[in-house]
């Protein structure tokens, strides 16, 4: 979530009334997150008492690459029937779910109870493993594909565009990590191929919203893909359970990974491959922070762009050790 593109009051109430919303009675922009436009929008009902409202989620999407929204909102879809806690899109009266707003793709979704963690506690570790364990075994019936925008060849791509600007050595310590990860990839078919499904594929702390202990709503499905559902549990991990010098935290991993096999169980392939996808996990978000800061866009709400050395830090440590799956 952030804001990129500036959106007119008279277009959001355009689109509200389209959608046969009711009147809008507020709208904000909101400052969180790496890659979208988002704002928060209010609306009444017509002749509805004053002071009840419904909340909306829009979010504007910002990447050159619209594609995969079918395959967003199909998912989204599949596991919301599934009874997983994810958006539930909002359709224009032609059933379309991929919304336009200046001139952009959008989709909008009712607002979800619940609030982001202050402090992330083991209990909430285990939440968050629990969800991508049912997520992942549910998701074994999802027949939708779309392919990881941040995947191999993209890694590469920008590694060329960052290359001028990154000491030598970390050009080398990014090109060591895409060696191990091609060499995953060509297992694919075989019987050491790890498995692979849909994924959420961006499970941060700002992705999910609690009511008191318990997960209440996972959110921003924009990056869903099919991967390596063991990546799926490596990103989550590696931003829930990381301190801030990049090492694990055993009290946090433990139940988030014990939650996931709960659910599904690891299988021996992943076993083998742990480490490696942790570490590829996090030269993806590294490299991501690092392309945002570097084409320098212009968010319009002011805040910070997120610090790419926090992921450097994460996978330097995830090159020495890892924490154990548990069997």
């Amino acid at each position: 979530m952030a804001v990129y593109t500036r959106v007119e009051r008279g277009e959001l109430e355009n689109l509200v009334g389209a959608l046969s919303l009711g009147e809008l009675v507020s709208f904000e922009g909101v400052a969180d997150g790496l890659e979208n436009t988002t704002y928060f929008l209010r609306t009444r009902k017509f002749g509805g008492p004053v002071g009840v409202s419904d909340e909306w989620v829009l979010t504007v999407l910002e990447s050159a690459d619209y594609t995969g929204i079918p395959f967003v909102v199909t998912l989204a879809a599949f596991l919301k029937t599934a009874g997983l806690p994810v958006p539930d899109f909002v359709a224009d009266r032609h059933g379309c779910r991929q919304l336009s707003v200046a001139g952009k793709p959008a989709l909008l979704a009712p607002r979800m109870a619940g609030q982001h963690l202050e402090q992330v506690l083991p209990k909430h570790c285990a939440e968050i493993g629990a969800f991508l364990g049912r997520m992942h075994r549910r998701g074994k019936a999802f027949a939708g594909r779309r392919e990881n925008p941040y995947g191999l060849s993209w890694s590469r791509q920008v590694l060329v565009e960052l290359s001028p600007v990154l000491p030598s050595a970390d050009v080398e310590l990014v090109r060591g990590q895409q060696g191990g990860q091609a060499a995953l990839q060509a297992l694919a078919g075989s019987v050491h191929a790890l498995p692979a499904g849909a994924i959420h594929a961006d499970l941060f702390r700002d992705n999910a919203l609690f009511l008191g202990d318990k997960l209440s709503a996972v959110i921003d499905f924009q990056g869903a893909c099919t991967d390596w559902l063991l990546l799926d549990v490596a990103i989550a991990l590696n931003d829930w359970a990381s301190r801030p010098d990049g090492e694990v935290d055993a009290a946090r991993a433990l139940p988030l990974l014990e939650a996931y096999a709960a659910h599904r169980p690891f299988s021996h392939s992943e076993y083998d491959a742990w480490q490696a996808v942790c570490c590829i996990a996090a030269q993806q978000f590294w490299l991501s922070r690092l392309a945002t800061r570097q084409r320098q866009p212009l968010e319009l709400t002011g805040r910070p762009s997120k610090d790419p050395a926090q992921f450097r830090r994460i996978l330097l440590h995830r090159i020495n050790r890892v924490p154990d799956l548990p069997r």
